[in-house]
């Protein structure tokens, strides 16, 4: 596995709470989102996750929502790891960990994207992720598991 997965903390939503991005990935800085992450990691609908590098690193989170037939989820890497080559290694990881943690059997995995994030994107489908619908702000991707 790329790196190791924690159940989130306080400690750890109070760092990525105060993430902020820049240039092409100020997308995902929390101050430009509609929904915060300290809204996010305090919901009922989602269960979050620290991923951490072999150093004990903070390199990103994970966050899904779980039913018997499909799991939804949310990967974002800290940006000083973002255009270094990782994010494929990043995702797969991932999905390895939440398949395992809830020894999901389901057919589906699906993830949310902002439309901008193009690089994004594109490193998802590298992976096998297919778009299955988009507007004008996401497009929702899907991969068989």
């Amino acid at each position: 596995m790329f790196c190791k997965f924690l159940p989130m903390t306080e400690q750890y939503e109070d760092l990525i709470i105060g993430w902020r991005n820049e240039f092409r990935y100020s997308c995902y800085d929390v101050d430009n989102n509609e929904l915060s992450l300290d809204e996010l990691f305090d919901s009922d609908d989602f269960q979050s996750f620290v991923a951490l590098s072999d150093d004990e690193e903070v390199i990103g989170f994970l966050e899904c929502h779980y039913s018997e037939d499909l799991l939804k989820v949310g990967i974002g890497l800290i940006e000083e790891y973002m255009g270094k080559g990782i994010g494929f290694d990043f995702i797969v990881s991932s999905l390895e960990f939440i398949q395992d943690y809830y020894d999901y059997t389901g057919d589906i995995i699906r993830t949310s994207l902002r439309r901008e994030d193009a690089h994004s994107i594109k490193v998802f489908e590298r992976v096998g992720f297919s778009i299955i619908d988009e507007n004008d702000e996401y497009v929702e991707l899907e991969i068989e598991s």
